[in-house]
């Protein structure tokens, strides 16, 4: 099969990966990833790479295996476009899979797992094998999230049209590190520009986000014997999704349910019952 060379490439980048990249991705990227046939990985600029596959089903494969990570720091791989010039390429949408939880059984289907997943970024795909069964109780949708711009934590949706708000959780599957103080993927809390000045150390109820927005990500068999992909992290090198992901309840969170954190997190309350259109 005759393949355009746009076709075989990937530029990917290390996001706050200054420090972290030296020395990691030639041999890290052949080990976890164990493509069929060999993959050339050409330095571009910083922590910008040029991953050149000879197979494209290798490509496909690693492209739905993401959102990938380094040493908690977000792999953002762009298909290039054009001449593929890097001047013009942003690096600040990723996929991510995210859990929907705490919904109602009413909102329990495809239709209704899209349209909320299209209040949270571009969907992409929508998971039928496990979303909406009894056993998970939760629907699972694939987005295309802006990554400048904070994550969402719940979405706030009148379902019955009743003036009753249902309080629905977001959970992403391998979430790299975020800030705890404003929702963006990158930096941690003790660098983040916009923590508030506070005497002592900060109380955990003080902080919008944490990292119960993290969710472990459902084993998926693939054709290299069965290997488990989705639970894979060797040396810091990860398609998971990331250390202390405490499972804490929602309820726990200060802010869900007030009106700062709508304003602070984007949050979208849905009049009208907020059925799809």
């Amino acid at each position: 099969m005759l393949m355009r060379l746009h076709d075989c490439v990937l530029r990917c980048l290390l996001r706050n990966g200054k420090g972290r990249a030296q020395g990691w991705v030639p041999c890290s990227f052949a080990k976890i990833w164990q493509t069929r046939e060999e993959v050339e990985i050409e330095p571009i600029i910083g922590n910008v790479f040029a991953f050149h596959f000879n197979n494209l089903d290798d490509k496909k494969k690693i492209m739905a295996g993401g959102p990938w990570s380094f040493n908690d720091a977000l792999i953002v791989m762009v298909e290039p476009e054009g001449k593929g010039d890097i001047q013009h390429m942003k690096f600040n949408k990723t996929e991510f899979w995210i859990q929907i939880r705490n919904a109602l059984l009413i909102c329990m289907t495809e239709e209704i797992g899209r349209f909320l997943g299209s209040i949270v970024g571009e969907v992409v795909d929508f998971d039928t094998s496990d979303s909406g069964s009894y056993m998970t109780k939760y629907l699972r949708v694939q987005v295309i999230l802006e990554i400048d711009k904070p994550l969402r934590r719940c979405l706030r949706v009148n379902v019955l049209g009743d003036g009753v708000e249902s309080v629905m959780l977001g959970k992403h599957e391998r979430l790299p590190e975020f800030c705890f103080w404003c929702g963006l993927l990158g930096h941690m809390p003790k660098d983040c520009p916009d923590k508030p000045l506070l005497s002592g150390d900060a109380k955990e109820e003080e902080l919008l986000f944490d990292s119960w927005m993290r969710a472990a990500a459902p084993a998926r068999r693939y054709e290299n014997g069965g290997r488990r992909w989705l639970n894979e992290e060797r040396r810091g090198f990860s398609g998971y999704q990331g250390r202390g992901h405490e499972n804490r309840d929602w309820r726990a969170d200060a802010y869900v349910g007030t009106r700062e954190s709508g304003d602070r997190n984007g949050e979208l309350r849905l009049e009208d019952g907020g059925q799809p259109r």
